[in-house]
């Protein structure tokens, strides 16, 4: 961050050379990659091999632990890609709520093999199990790669953060709407070691990053919405002229670019103030309210811009829209979001816990 003439705080927003070669690595590892053959049958097992290969998975762990140190700004730009790309990998999971769970409770033993891509853990953030004589007993719902993780980290009821690894969890997956992204329920029964004594920290820590992951992922989710639907707008024809020389379809194409970038704008704020180690709640809060409500508007417009090609099964549209959708939900709703921007600016907070509808008694 500096400070402009007026002594405001600025945040350069403009991704750096080294970032943009990550992103366009990271483009080219996903070319091609079909969001439908996720949805059906969990995604290439090869994907996630190639990017620990490419230093993906350590970037935010510390490099005397196996990874690359980076910050925020190079998660974002990864989880923008993956978005783009509906990429059916545990990253959000894994990458992003473990790994700063585990940063925060101090570990050393987990990160080296997560960053080398040999371990995948996940976090239930609000699920309390028994702990006692080294052995947990509960129950966690809506656990996000909860089927496939090695490794779960999830509280106490005495507040300490544990590791349960798989062999302690019967899974039950979940039928969910965003057909890219699994969600399962577990019965813990098992050996779980202690992580920290303390798990709220860490857990608040996890929370905070998913709602900036969430925004940045969202991004290219609605990404891939706009560059589809103006592709589609300049082939496809009625009345011998393409549809894009419509000033329906013209105008609908500029609000999503605009939608897409306000969320592309905010999202970049909440890394950049992330990595500056200023509390970013509020900042995670607008991006997250922000981005996940323009993805779902971007997505449910390219649907529109496509026309009858748009609502079948055939097109992967629906499944970004699934995902826009589903993010917005995954951590709360915009309204809720933006209670905490109002209660962070000093505002007093609406007494219903939703936002203002701005209409007045009569």
């Amino acid at each position: 961050m500096s400070a402009d003439d007026a002594g405001h705080s600025t945040v350069d927003l403009a991704l750096t050379d080294e970032q943009q070669d990550l992103r366009r690595g990271v483009h080219q590892l996903l070319r091609g990659l079909d969001p439908r053959a996720g949805a059906e049958g969990g995604g290439d097992p090869a994907l996630w091999p190639a990017l620990a290969g490419m230093g993906i998975l350590g970037l935010a762990i510390p490099e005397k632990l196996g990874g690359a140190g980076a910050g925020w700004a190079e998660v974002g730009v990864v989880l923008e890609e993956l978005g783009r790309s509906l990429a059916c990998v545990p990253f959000l999971s894994s990458i992003v709520l473990a790994t700063t769970a585990l940063h925060a409770a101090g570990d050393r033993e987990h990160l080296p093999a997560i960053a080398a891509g040999a371990l995948t853990a996940t976090v239930s953030l609000d699920a309390r199990v028994e702990h006692h004589r080294g052995a947990a007993r509960g129950s966690a719902s809506m656990v996000l790669d909860g089927a496939t993780a090695d490794l779960v980290l999830v509280a106490s009821t005495g507040g300490a953060l544990l590791a349960v690894p798989s062999s302690s969890i019967v899974a039950t997956p979940l039928a969910t709407l965003d057909l890219t992204r699994r969600l399962a329920d577990l019965a813990i029964d098992g050996p779980a070691a202690v992580l920290s004594s303390e798990a709220s920290p860490c857990l608040a820590a996890a929370s905070q990053a998913l709602g900036i992951a969430l925004a940045a992922e969202s991004v290219g989710v609605a990404a891939w919405a706009l560059d589809t639907a103006v592709a589609y707008a300049k082939v496809r024809h009625q009345f011998g002229r393409p549809i894009g020389s419509f000033q329906a379809i013209k105008h609908r194409c500029a609000d999503m670019l605009v939608a897409v970038e306000s969320a592309r704008s905010v999202s970049t704020y909440a890394l950049r103030v992330a990595d500056t180690g200023e509390d970013p709640a509020v900042a995670a809060a607008v991006a997250q309210a922000c981005a996940t409500e323009n993805a779902v508007a971007v997505t449910a417009g390219c649907i529109q811009v496509l026309g009858g090609i748009g609502f079948t099964w055939e097109h992967p549209a629906h499944l970004y829209y699934r995902r826009a959708v589903s993010n917005q939900a995954l951590h709360g709703s915009p309204a809720r979001h933006r209670e905490t921007v109002a209660v962070g600016m000093g505002l007093p907070a609406a007494p219903t816990g939703e936002a203002p509808t701005g209409e007045e008694d009569t």
